[in-house]
């Protein structure tokens, strides 16, 4: 539980910042899924086009 309180206090202070996007969040996620399960998780970055979804690098 203090795991996703600590995610959740990253969020809100990145969005009181008026000026977050999608990726202002990624740290606060990358360091929960560190924290659950370090090995057993790999975050991708993923472009949707028309052609498809491609994998663009990984996000951390």
């Amino acid at each position: 539980m203090v795991l996703v309180a600590e995610f959740l206090r990253r969020v809100v202070e990145t969005h009181k910042t008026q000026r977050a996007t999608e990726h202002s969040y990624r740290s606060a996620l990358k360091a929960l899924f560190d924290a659950l399960r370090p090995a057993e998780i790999t975050a991708a970055l993923l472009h949707k086009s028309p052609e498809g979804i491609h994998l663009v690098n990984p996000v951390w």
